[in-house]
């Protein structure tokens, strides 16, 4: 027989037994003051988020050293925690489409100056985002020679300093490239054309010191509308990196950049589009996601020894 059945049948004397347990077991219930209930409710809650651009770029700081004339500093070299670049987190509301650097540099040239203090450590910094790997500046400033002396290096064509030519490189840690720029009818950069070396000179290697020879093939300057004029450059010529120069019509500095938009004619069509580190709509930086940018820095040759003046680097966001 099952339990069931077993219950059906038991005797009066069992029954009393049983009923004077549950009894005892109300009685002890009903000594604790209360009996114990529970219920619920529900209530519905509506919370609308403000539109709002906030990003926040970790580590704070970033100090490498000490590091040799014409060296490469990465995370090995990075001494408050051995980071290998910046993570951009967007924290707002809104869905990030555009991500740009851009790095301070010294206000003049500070090569024969012999004081650390006069570089500027934002002007050494290189980006590389993850898919591709290759590092750029986001802005590298160079000056011209004041000198008036092309080195050993031939000029293009008619150059001459007194028309208000210009000649200098393009330091990219170990590797430099020679540049020259001859104005145009305007007598200034707005409309002169930018002569450079298709490989680097090195410490070891003289390079390409030939400007006059048509290779690789000179680029005019195009205005950008705002007292700059810029043109598209890849160094080294044979499948290197693309950057846009950029040179402000009084030819007082050259700017190589990348991921700038800030330069002039870099965010346009100039530059074919160059100015940014992320441009997507489709792959934007949504809402609690994270980008990073990988960072090293390019010393170049010539800095004396010491401590190099701090530099900034900063990010931008839009949506």
């Amino acid at each position: 027989m099952n339990k069931r059945g077993e219950i059906l049948i038991i005797g009066l004397s069992n029954a009393f037994v049983i009923a004077v347990i549950l009894l005892i077991s109300i009685f002890s219930n009903t000594d604790t003051g209360y009996a114990q209930f529970t219920g619920n409710d529900t209530i519905t809650i509506s919370i609308n988020i403000s539109q709002r651009s906030m990003v926040d770029i970790n580590p704070g700081n970033l100090s490498y050293g000490p590091l040799d004339p014409g060296s490469v500093g990465d995370s090995d070299d990075e001494n408050t925690g051995n980071y290998s670049g910046v993570w951009i987190e967007n924290i707002g509301s809104t869905n990030i489409t555009k991500i740009w650097f851009n790095s301070t540099y010294p206000s003049q040239t500070p090569f024969g100056s012999g004081d650390p203090q006069a570089y500027d450590a934002g002007n050494f910094v290189v980006i590389a985002n993850e898919s591709t790997g290759t590092y750029y500046f986001p802005n590298r400033v160079e000056y011209p020679r004041t000198d008036e002396d092309t080195l050993y290096v031939t000029p293009p064509g008619t150059f001459d300093f007194s028309n208000g030519d210009i000649f200098g490189r393009f330091r990219n840690a170990s590797d430099e490239y020679f540049w020259a720029v001859m104005v145009g009818a305007s007598g200034n950069c707005s409309d002169g054309t930018l002569y450079y070396g298709g490989t680097a000179h090195t410490k070891d290697e003289t390079g390409d010191v030939n400007l006059d020879d048509g290779s690789p093939s000179p680029r005019v300057l195009v205005s950008t509308g705002v007292g700059w004029s810029a043109t598209n450059v890849t160094f080294p010529a044979a499948g290197g990196a693309d950057y846009c120069v950029s040179i402000p019509d009084d030819c007082s500095k050259v700017i190589f950049s990348r991921w700038n938009a800030d330069i002039p004619g870099a965010g346009g069509t100039v530059c074919k589009d160059i100015g940014y580190f992320m441009n997507s709509t489709a792959d934007a930086l949504f809402p609690g996601n994270v980008s990073k940018g990988n960072i090293k820095v390019y010393v170049p040759y010539g800095v004396p020894m010491g401590t190099v003046k701090n530099g900034l680097l900063t990010v931008y966001v839009s949506s």
